[in-house]
């Protein structure tokens, strides 16, 4: 895998589950102060560390690592998901389930950079598209996805009803 400026990046190892996880929970902690989150079980961190071991061996998901200097930076998440339908063409998609960058290195061109190889591997993959979701209220995720050229094509709502 490439490096840029200074950055590298390489494919997920064992040794990054702890700092994977720390994302994974902060990027909940910002849902759940956006007031969208849904409530979580008690043992969440539990079952979200079951659910990173399960999709770590996972041949259709890929997390992307981030260094700098042999620096930890932050991830991507992605995975390649069956289309079941009959009602299109395309049989698979990609998704990006998740893009975390540790704050000091934000606004560096690292997320860019994690995005393009996730791209880069779907399209070896022969995939020929990839969904993300952010916040509704997040104008950055917003900014930050059209620049690279993905554009809303949905709105999911949500309503509570107990």
């Amino acid at each position: 895998m490439p490096t840029s400026n200074a950055f590298s990046i390489r494919e997920y190892q064992s040794k990054d589950f702890e700092k994977v996880i720390k994302g994974l929970l902060a990027i909940d902690e910002t849902e759940r102060l956006s007031g969208n989150s849904l409530p979580k079980p008690a043992n969440f961190k539990n079952d979200l560390e079951k659910w990173l071991q399960d999709i770590t061996n996972t041949p259709s998901s890929l997390i992307i690592i981030a260094e700098k200097s042999h620096t930890y930076c932050g991830f991507v998440l992605g995975m390649i998901e069956f289309q079941p339908q009959n009602i299109t063409d395309i049989a698979f998609k990609g998704i990006i389930q998740a893009i975390w960058i540790e704050p000091e290195y934000r606004r560096t061109g690292i997320a860019t950079l994690l995005v393009n190889e996730m791209m880069a591997a779907f399209a070896e993959h022969q995939i020929p598209f990839c969904d993300v979701s952010y916040e509704p209220n997040n104008i950055n995720a917003l900014k930050f996805w059209q620049s690279l050229g993905f554009i809303p094509t949905q709105v999911h709502t949500r309503k509570k009803i107990i």
